[in-house]
């Protein structure tokens, strides 16, 4: 089965094109939204982060359409740190992004 995450970047502050790739100054964080959704693959998920993550600067955070925790295919549960309402006001060219992916992802049935 074919699985997608869904990874929206938004850099809080610019950043010079020297440093554009990968910001090293902690005053120019970049926000970055994984969006989970019902039986994802986990691997899609866990492997980006691992490295994302390590970026100086980076603001990760696990979105989804609720508070609720999300499930994997082969049971992980992951828990939000936040809704796509919650981004809005932070970055709304990047809720808007996110929006269209998860409902795109959400309106297809899931194979077994």
């Amino acid at each position: 089965m074919a699985s997608a995450v869904c990874v929206a970047v938004a850099v809080s502050a610019p950043v010079p094109a020297v440093k554009a790739s990968i910001p090293t100054d902690r005053g120019h964080g970049v926000k970055i939204a994984f969006v989970l959704y019902e039986q994802f693959t986990a691997l899609d998920l866990a492997g980006p982060y691992e490295v994302i993550a390590r970026w100086p600067g980076a603001e990760v955070h696990f979105i989804a359409t609720g508070p609720d925790p999300v499930r994997a295919d082969a049971g992980l549960v992951v828990v939000p740190t936040g809704t796509l309402d919650s981004l809005t006001a932070s970055a709304p060219a990047a809720s808007s992004l996110m929006n269209r992916s998860l409902a795109a992802r959400v309106s297809r049935p899931v194979s077994t």
